[in-house]
């Protein structure tokens, strides 16, 4: 897949109903330009992979003609189990070059990373199997 859509990194599944676009506060949410490969292992796993468009932020107050630098894309992927009956669970993980380039704080870059766990489970379909 090639275009604009949600980050491999995100589970988009995993949020609340809510009238708000940006969705529920401290939730994952990010839409730009990727590169995206799905890949069903069996049933109900499947892999992505992606190269995204490189968003990291830095603060620049200390050195306000600062520049954020990015020297690659973004890459991320995710670990899905889902089943209609129970729901599913994802584990994501971005990996990136965080860089700033300035006249007092110099040109810096580090690597930066990060992980995310969500689920969606349907609960009461779970605990009415476990009773019959």
């Amino acid at each position: 897949m090639l275009g604009q859509t949600f980050s491999v990194f995100e589970d988009p599944d995993a949020w609340p109903d809510t009238v708000d676009y940006e969705g529920p506060n401290s939730a994952v949410f990010a839409r730009r330009p990727l590169v995206r490969y799905q890949w069903q292992v069996a049933k109900n796993w499947q892999l992505n992979f992606g190269l995204e468009k490189p968003a990291s932020e830095v603060d620049t107050s200390p050195d306000p003609d600062a520049q954020q630098v990015n020297h690659a894309p973004d890459g991320g992927l995710n670990v899905r189990w889902e089943n209609s009956k129970y729901g599913h669970v994802q584990l994501g993980a971005i990996f990136r070059d965080i860089g700033v380039k300035g006249p007092i704080v110099g040109n810096q870059n580090t690597f930066g990373w990060g992980v995310n766990l969500s689920t969606s489970l349907n609960v009461l379909t779970a605990i009415r199997c476990r009773h019959n």
